[in-house]
């Protein structure tokens, strides 16, 4: 997180010191163990279940930004240093990021309920722009309840697919070539 090549431990979702929850950074000492927490966002989290935090360069500027979900169910984009986290998405029940396309820009994929159905699932797709906005592709799908969203070579033709799971199993997408 501060770009010092030793790894950093990220948490979130917990009261550090009587304080208010937020996402913390321990930094790393490079001998395998961690220096005292510092706060790197207010952003609120469940304390219980606390939403993933992923990682990426989403605006290629070198740093790296965080998404994360909020308490109210917001996907947030979290530049870095944790200031001034920025809504892009209400309703979001499961996000990832990949790069899918393999172009060395990461897509931001995100799951919510469909508008104008409950057994249905819109899955954006994210793309950053060079001025620090996304751009999202909708995807209406025939899947009701995604609550995770996985990236892999499932069917081991070379191309990223996408895995949503929900409460009764997974669906598949496929890339084609």
């Amino acid at each position: 997180m501060d770009r010092d090549g030793r790894v950093d431990l990220i948490v979130s979702g917990i009261d550090i010191g009587g304080g208010d929850g937020g996402i913390f950074v321990l930094p790393g000492q490079g001998d395998g163990s961690f220096g005292s927490p510092r706060r790197w966002s207010h952003v609120s989290t469940h304390i219980f279940d606390p939403p993933p935090l992923r990682f990426a360069d989403l605006d290629r500027d070198g740093a790296v930004e965080l998404i994360t979900g909020d308490i109210r169910g917001s996907l947030l984009w979290v530049p870095d240093g944790g200031l001034a986290p920025r809504v892009l998405l209400e309703d979001v029940d499961a996000y990832e990021i990949a790069d899918l396309d393999r172009d060395g820009r990461p897509e931001l994929l995100a799951a919510a309920p469909a508008p104008y159905s409950p057994a249905s699932t819109r899955l954006h797709l994210g793309r950053s722009r060079s001025d620090g906005s996304f751009g999202f592709e909708h995807h209406d799908l025939n899947v009701a309840g995604v609550r995770q969203i996985h990236v892999a070579n499932v069917d081991g033709d070379g191309e990223l697919d996408i895995v949503l799971v929900d409460g009764r199993g997974a669906t598949i997408l496929r890339r084609a070539r």
